[in-house]
């Protein structure tokens, strides 16, 4: 069984929600879990660069897209949202 085959994408679908508290904390839900994280500075800045070739030739250039200096760190234990009662009603 080819396992790429069956896999499939999940572009455009939603996995879970971030946002950030007013003390600008930032926090992702996914399904049952909270996560409570931070924003890190990172030692060297990260450059996502986009590859330009010319038409014709075989010149290529790259394009800076972006530059990256902080990253989310959710590093605890996911809290659950859900709390199953032990109770019989």
């Amino acid at each position: 069984m080819d396992y790429a085959a069956e896999k499939q994408s999940l572009s455009g679908e939603r996995v879970g929600f971030l946002f950030f508290t007013q003390n600008d904390m930032p926090v992702c839900v996914i399904g049952q879990h909270v996560l409570d994280g931070k924003m890190v500075e990172l030692d060297k800045p990260l450059l996502v660069m986009r590859k330009r070739q010319a038409d014709g030739t075989n010149n290529t250039s790259y394009q800076v897209e972006c530059v990256i200096k902080r990253k989310l760190l959710f590093h605890k234990r996911s809290k659950s949202i859900v709390h199953y009662s032990s109770k019989k009603m």
